[in-house]
C-alpha cells in the first residue's frame, strides 16, 4: 500500500550548479509524494531554472536582503521545504527559522547556535580537535609571519602544503604551496589546485590585504563526501560515504558509495558531537594510510548527493517525509554503484566502475 502523502512544493536554491537540474529531476521521480519544484540563484541564466516548475533570481546569500526577498517567494509559491545549496545561504537562513516556521515553512539548516562554528574552519576544528575528533595539524594564517610558521610547520620546502580560507564553499579558494611545483594528483583537478611557491604566494598575500586562512599539510589519500539524512534531535537516518573520483569535486567527475569503515566511524564520532539535524554533508579526507581526517562539517545538502540518490536512496525525498512528520523508509545501500557527470546522472544510468 502506498503512503498518501499530501503534494508539496519545494525550493532549493544555488540551482545553477552543476549538478542542480540532476537534484531537481531527482524530483519528479519520488515514490512517495508529488513534489513541485521552485529553483532560485543569483544568475538570471541558471541552467537549473529549466527543470523545476517556478524560478526566480534572488539576492547573494549574504545579501541583507536576501531572508525577506526568499521568504515572499515561499509564501507565493505556497513552499513548504527548503533546501539550500550554499553555505551562505544555510548559515543565513539558519537565524531565520523561526520566521519561516511561523509561516508552515520547513529550512533544512542547522541550529542557530552551531551558526558561528560552522561558518569558520578554523573554529570547528578547535572545536572538534577538543572533542578528540581527528583533524589535521593546522594553523590560523593572518599574516606572513602565519605564513612562515605553517611553512616551518609542514616541512616546507621539502613537503607541500595546503592554504584555504576559513571560511567559504566547499573546495572553493583553496591553493598549494609547494617548492616544486604541482603535487601528485593536481593536473586533474581544476587550475584553482596549480601550485605556487611560498614567496609567489606571499608576495600575493600581503597585495590582497591578508585575510584570515587556514593552512594544513597536503594529505594526497581520497577525498569522501559523507551524505547525512538525520532527525531534528541529530540522530542519523542515513550516513553516506562517497568516494570522489577527482579529489576536489569540483567540476564534478563523478564519485561512487564506498562503505569505509574509518570514513564511517569519523563521520559517525562528529555527527555525535555536532547532532546536526537534517540534510548535510562532511567532508573527509584521507592521509597516505588510509586514516581519515575531517576536512570540512558543511551546513547543507551536496549537489552531488545526486548521485546517492540515482542509485536508490532518494535522500532529498526522505528528508521531505520527515519534515512532513511521516516514515522514512530503509532502503538497502548498494555499496560500490556510482555516476558520472551531469548527462548520465540526468539520464539515471552508467554508474562509475567499482573501485578497489
Amino acid at each position: 500500500m502506498s503512503l498518501r502523502v499530501p503534494d508539496v512544493t519545494v525550493l532549493l536554491t544555488c540551482v545553477g550548479g552543476q549538478l542542480a537540474p540532476s537534484l531537481l529531476q531527482s524530483l519528479k521521480s519520488c515514490k512517495t509524494i508529488k513534489v513541485r519544484s521552485v529553483g532560485v540563484d543569483v544568475n538570471p541564466r541558471a541552467a537549473g531554472q529549466y527543470f523545476a516548475d517556478a524560478f526566480y533570481k534572488v539576492p547573494s546569500g549574504a545579501d541583507p536582503a536576501y531572508p525577506h526577498a526568499l521568504l515572499r517567494i515561499c509564501r507565493r509559491e505556497n513552499v513548504k521545504v527548503v533546501f539550500p545549496g550554499s553555505d551562505e545561504e544555510a548559515l543565513t537562513l539558519a537565524l531565520c527559522t523561526r520566521k519561516f516556521s511561523q509561516h508552515g515553512i520547513h529550512l533544512s539548516c542547522p541550529p542557530e547556535n552551531k551558526v558561528r562554528l560552522l561558518g569558520n574552519k578554523a573554529d570547528m576544528y578547535d572545536y572538534l580537535g577538543r572533542l578528540g575528533i581527528p583533524v589535521p595539524p593546522y594553523v590560523r594564517i593572518e599574516s606572513h609571519q602565519d605564513l612562515k610558521k605553517a611553512a616551518e610547520l609542514f616541512k616546507y620546502p621539502k613537503n607541500p602544503f595546503l592554504i584555504k580560507p576559513t571560511s567559504g564553499r566547499g573546495g572553493r579558494g583553496i591553493q598549494i604551496i609547494s617548492a616544486k611545483g604541482p603535487v601528485a594528483g593536481d593536473k586533474k583537478d581544476s587550475p584553482e589546485f596549480s601550485a605556487l611557491s611560498l614567496p609567489t604566494f606571499t608576495s600575493i598575500f600581503r597585495r590582497n590585504g591578508g585575510g584570515e586562512l587556514i593552512a594544513m599539510p597536503y594529505l594526497s589519500g581520497h577525498i569522501y563526501d559523507v551524505d547525512v539524512l538525520a532527525d531534528a534531535n541529530g540522530n542519523p537516518h542515513y550516513m553516506l560515504p562517497r568516494r570522489r573520483v577527482n579529489r576536489k569535486g569540483i567540476p564534478f567527475q563523478g564519485c561512487f558509495l564506498d562503505r569505509h569503515a574509518a570514513v564511517l566511524a569519523l563521520a559517525q564520532a562528529i555527527q555525535q558531537k555536532l547532532c546536526l539535524p537534517h540534510l548535510f554533508d562532511y567532508d573527509i579526507l584521507c592521509d597516505q594510510r588510509g586514516r581519515p581526517w575531517l576536512l570540512e562539517a558543511n551546513p547543507r545538502p551536496s549537489g552531488s548527493m545526486a548521485a546517492s540518490i540515482f542509485n536508490g536512496i532518494h535522500l532529498l525525498e526522505f528528508a521531505i517525509l520527515a519534515f512532513l512528520g511521516k516514515h522514512v523508509p530503509r532502503q538497502k545501500v548498494p555499496w560500490g554503484a556510482g555516476c558520472v557527470p551531469f548527462l548520465d546522472l540526468i539520464k539515471n544510468r552508467t554508474p562509475v566502475e567499482k573501485k578497489k
